[in-house]
């Protein structure tokens, strides 16, 4: 889902709500392929997209999937790039 907080419209709008369900895609993929394993944003912003988009499109996109049931966020938690305690996310598989 892209919010559109900047009022786009037309072929821009249509190109970042395009940009924003790649994005959802691939990050479900990536948290298939890893199965259960709680992985963070930033491991994922990272492994996945080697920082090429903001990360605040990556938890957009986490945030969204959760919504969707089709992640949950687990209990474990982790030490993000910044030096920060970050919470750490896995597939659904109910």
């Amino acid at each position: 889902m892209y919010y559109n907080t900047t009022n786009l419209n037309g072929d821009n709008l249509k190109q970042e709500v395009s940009n924003t369900r790649t994005q959802e895609e691939k990050i479900l993929r990536f948290y298939t392929h890893y199965n259960e394993i709680p992985i963070a944003p930033d491991f994922v912003w990272e492994e996945l997209f080697k920082k090429r988009i903001p990360i605040t499109s990556v938890r957009r996109g986490i945030t969204n999937l959760t919504k969707q049931g089709k992640l949950i966020k687990t209990e474990e938690t982790g030490i993000g790039f910044y030096g920060k305690k970050v919470c750490k996310w896995a597939l659904n598989k109910k």
